[in-house]
């Protein structure tokens, strides 16, 4: 009697636990779907944020009107701060921030915004007597 109702009951029971199979590999399959497209937005909210801080700058300066993008390296702005023979603060100053702010590039903590680095090209077809120059008119 025991091995008929368990007969009975398998055969009412397998073919949910199919069914339970297969739902379980739809939700894994959505899951993995998930974070696809999770990574996907991530990604593509970065581009749009970078889109968005760059149009203005863009379309607001006069320097940057050929849409250039600029390229930065930390290894770069300290050469080229050697060769001007200047000082991390006085060097800030010509670009409009602080001293710490230019060790913080150069160590590659932080990077530039791109009206900051419209400045630093600027500087970079300067030599050390026109820098100098311009700073003493910045007083």
């Amino acid at each position: 009697m025991a091995r008929l109702a368990r007969k009975e009951l398998r055969k009412s029971v397998d073919p949910m636990r199919k069914q339970v199979a297969g739902l379980r590999r739809d939700v894994a399959a959505l899951k993995r779907e998930n974070a696809t497209l999770r990574k996907q937005l991530g990604t593509l909210g970065k581009a749009s944020r970078f889109a968005m801080s760059a149009a203005p700058a863009v379309a607001g300066s006069a320097a940057s009107k050929s849409a250039k993008p600029r390229r930065f390296s930390p290894a770069g702005l300290h050469k080229l701060r050697e060769r001007l023979g200047l000082p991390a603060a006085d060097f800030g100053r010509l670009v409009g921030v602080s001293g710490p702010t230019v060790y913080n590039w150069e160590k590659g903590t932080s990077r530039p915004k791109s009206d900051q680095l419209e400045r630093i090209a600027t500087l970079r077809g300067k030599g050390k007597r026109e820098v100098l120059a311009a700073l003493e008119a910045l007083g």
